[in-house]
């Protein structure tokens, strides 16, 4: 009779549980579980993504200022360089010019009838040497 007994208060109790959980909404307490798992790893994800972002801009604009250093460096070194081979061009055009004028002024001294008359020595001097190798020569 025990068993009886205990059977039949088993099976009251299962009934009883049984219409408990139909009668409650399960759906909703699965939806309400998901949906608060989902905010936490969302909001998890989401900080982890804004710091990530954050410390990328701040390496890129670390990048940018460096490759802006490196370029003012860059272009400070070849305008140098454009200014020192231009100051050299310069200097040697002006020797040049200042060698010229110089010799002009040396021409200007020198008379030209004077030289005529030397080119002409040398023309005469020119033509005897010739004259006296013709001679030989033909001996």
């Amino acid at each position: 009779m025990k068993r009886i007994v205990s059977a039949v208060v088993v099976l009251f109790l299962m009934v009883g549980i049984g219409t408990i959980y139909a009668s409650s909404n399960s759906a909703q307490n699965l939806s309400t579980w998901y949906n608060d798992l989902f905010q936490k790893r969302s909001e998890i994800l989401g900080s982890e993504t804004a710091s990530h972002f954050i410390v990328g801009i701040a390496d890129f604009s670390l990048f940018v200022k460096q490759s802006m250093e490196s370029l003012d460096m860059n272009i400070e070194d070849m305008g140098d360089n454009q200014l020192e081979k231009t100051n050299s061009t310069i200097n040697a055009h002006r020797s040049e010019l200042i060698d010229s004028v110089n010799e002009a002024a040396e021409l200007q001294d020198v008379s030209f009838d004077d030289y005529v008359s030397n080119r002409n020595i040398e023309a005469e001097i020119l033509l005897e040497v010739e004259a006296m190798l013709e001679e030989l020569l033909n001996e």
